[in-house]
């Protein structure tokens, strides 16, 4: 029995090209033999040329990819930058963010925090600020010393500083005799509400209740009624101080208003009680 003899070879082409045993084995005429090594060294150039091609179009692909790729990093890389050039690092980012957060509740106070209005006497002349309330009963008295009337004071509260319109409520007034510091009248809207308007202005008149009792006629505060209020009067003046205590919706606390005038005259009339 003949043993196996596994041979090697160097090459795709020497595998190829006949030994000398396959020679022998086939005993093909030589230009038969010619012939098919003319074949097969064509077909493997021709394996060859593609596989080049192959590889050539690969190489141009990674190549393309390659530059694909660091396009798109530049590009990143370049607005990367450019952000940083306006925020600088992490930290700067933190400060810039805080900061424009502060900014922005900064804003939202300035403009919806509510204000505590302005009040005035509602005319520029204030003799005009003190009316009369038709349709109440002024008459006074000697005995007892007394007075009882009606009579409106008109204010002007002034909301310019608010920029969302805003209410006030527990509006109370208390007139007082500017020379004596006594209280002659009271009134106001203890139950409604008086809305405001945003960056204006506006006039509310109050109504008050003017009653005075007297242990004698000679009491400052009775003397500087009756001088001003009765017909036989040589002057109308009256003297008054008036102050205002009110709420206003967002603001916590009651606030005080005070005003006074040394013009103001006396809006009625004073008939003798029989």
């Amino acid at each position: 029995m003949s043993s196996y003899k596994e041979e090697s070879y160097d090459t795709y082409d020497d595998f190829l090209r006949p030994t000398p045993a396959t020679l022998q084995s086939h005993r093909l005429p030589l230009h038969q033999s010619n012939h098919l090594q003319t074949v097969s060294l064509i077909h493997n150039e021709q394996l060859l040329e593609q596989h080049h091609i192959q590889r050539k179009l690969e190489h141009e692909h990674d190549q393309l990819r390659e530059q694909q790729r660091q396009q798109q990093r530049r590009t990143a890389d370049e607005k990367k930058d450019k952000w940083r050039s306006y925020i600088g690092d992490r930290k700067q980012r933190w400060v810039f963010g805080i900061f424009a957060v502060l900014v922005c509740l900064g804003l939202l106070l300035f403009f919806f925090i509510p204000r505590i209005p302005g009040v005035d006497w509602a005319n520029e002349n204030d003799l005009e600020s003190f009316t009369a309330n038709a349709g109440f009963q002024a008459d006074y008295s000697t005995s007892p010393a007394s007075f009882a009337f009606s009579a409106n004071i008109s204010i002007q509260v002034d909301s310019s500083s608010s920029w969302i319109p805003n209410k006030m409520t527990s509006l109370q007034a208390t007139v007082l005799d500017l020379s004596s510091s006594e209280i002659i009248g009271t009134g106001g809207f203890p139950y409604n509400a008086i809305s405001l308007p945003a960056r204006g202005k506006r006039n509310v008149m109050i109504p008050i209740s003017f009653l005075g009792t007297y242990t004698s006629t000679n009491s400052t505060t009775y003397g500087d009624v009756i001088r001003a209020c009765t017909a036989n009067s040589t002057s109308t003046l009256l003297p008054i101080s008036l102050s205002l205590t009110f709420k206003i919706q967002g603001v916590i606390g009651t606030k005080i208003a005070k005003l006074q005038s040394t013009r103001t005259t006396c809006p009625v009339e004073l008939e003798l009680k029989t």
